[in-house]
């Protein structure tokens, strides 16, 4: 009565993720729904089959008039987490746009979603444009997307937006196509990414580099990119090679070491190069 305009922000998480079916809040009360990592696909929109329980559960907390917010998660890369381990190659582009308008159609007036990566390992797939495509979408959700994107691509990536756009395109359809819930920590297997879904990826990295002169920031980041597909190679110890296909191992190893030492090098800050340096090390003596 004496603070109207104050509200009190409680979790919707785990244990208090589902509405009650008869205690309703009060209208000081703003309830954070979380769309819990371990339950959710979020690399397809809610509005996806994978995501029917998750949908519902908004759905639940919409029938009950609450002042909703939104915690959100999209594939994360903690450091000594088992979220991007092993690393996969994938994105969330696909679910960013659609889960936006979603929320706020819900009624949603808050929106937060935890990401992290980590440079100087192996970055998650198209993890700037996901950043920068959640930005936008978050200032106002009736963006045109495909716009965004755009944009996005032709000014990260200069001379080589092309091959760009078409690994883009790849993973954003193998994700869209895959029938199977694509979980990270509890189901981190990704059946599309076999031996000639990881050769396409390359072929559009390595085209892509050659239309973009060593030293660029265009080249940083198409190096980047290719650190993930090469972190794929080596942690499938299965993946069938041979000596002149570009899923050789050993190959596949010196490239990955080198780029992770100019990812070091370029992004890292003095202090800590010599500790990457060692984890670095470390990494490539378990490969």
């Amino acid at each position: 009565k004496e603070y109207p305009d104050i509200l009190i922000q409680t979790f919707a998480y785990c244990s208090t993720e589902i509405a009650p079916k008869s205690v309703r809040p009060e209208p000081n009360i703003l309830i954070r729904w979380c769309d819990l990592y371990t339950y959710s696909d979020c690399y397809r929109p809610l509005t996806s089959e994978f995501n029917k329980a998750r949908r519902e559960q908004v759905q639940g907390w919409q029938a009950t008039q609450a002042k909703l917010a939104i915690y959100d998660y999209s594939n994360m890369g903690i450091l000594n987490a088992p979220y991007f381990r092993p690393p996969r190659i994938e994105t969330t582009v696909n679910a960013i746009a659609p889960d936006m308008r979603f929320y706020r159609d819900s009624g949603a007036t808050s929106y937060y979603t935890e990401m992290q990566t980590y440079l100087h390992l192996h970055p998650q797939n198209f993890v700037d444009l996901q950043i920068w495509l959640s930005y936008q979408l978050a200032n106002d959700p009736d963006l045109d997307e495909d716009a965004l994107i755009e944009t996005h691509m032709t000014h990260h990536y200069g001379p080589a937006t092309k091959p760009m756009k078409r690994l883009l395109k790849e993973i954003r359809d193998a994700i869209a196509h895959c029938r199977q819930p694509l979980f990270y920590i509890t189901n981190p297997v990704r059946p599309y990414q076999t031996p000639a879904f990881i050769k396409r990826v390359l072929g559009f990295l390595r085209e892509a580099q050659k239309m973009a002169p060593e030293g660029t920031a265009w080249r940083r980041r198409i190096d980047k990119e290719l650190v993930t597909p090469l972190a794929v190679i080596l942690n499938s110890p299965t993946l069938k090679t041979d000596a002149d296909s570009p899923l050789n191992r050993e190959a596949a190893a010196r490239e990955y070491e080198a780029l992770r030492k100019n990812l070091i090098e370029t992004y890292s800050p003095p202090e800590k190069r010599e500790e990457f340096l060692k984890q670095l090390a470390e990494t490539m003596s378990g490969f």
